[in-house]
């Protein structure tokens, strides 16, 4: 099981296409982005993905 986790500060738009890579790799069984602030990023639909919103921007 490999699990890649993404941080976000404000990149969403380079984040959402990097994410379009990582969902072509079957040998990923989980992909956790972490927003670390507000983005209006759209991901693909992809039962793999969890993503996170941080309240305020974290280190």
């Amino acid at each position: 099981m490999v699990t890649a986790s993404i941080v976000s500060h404000g990149h969403g738009q380079m984040v959402a296409r990097l994410v379009e890579d990582l969902a072509a790799c079957p040998e990923l069984s989980r992909i956790v982005i972490t927003q670390n602030m507000a983005e209006d990023a759209v991901y693909p639909r992809d039962q793999r993905f969890e993503v996170r919103r941080n309240e305020a921007p974290r280190g």
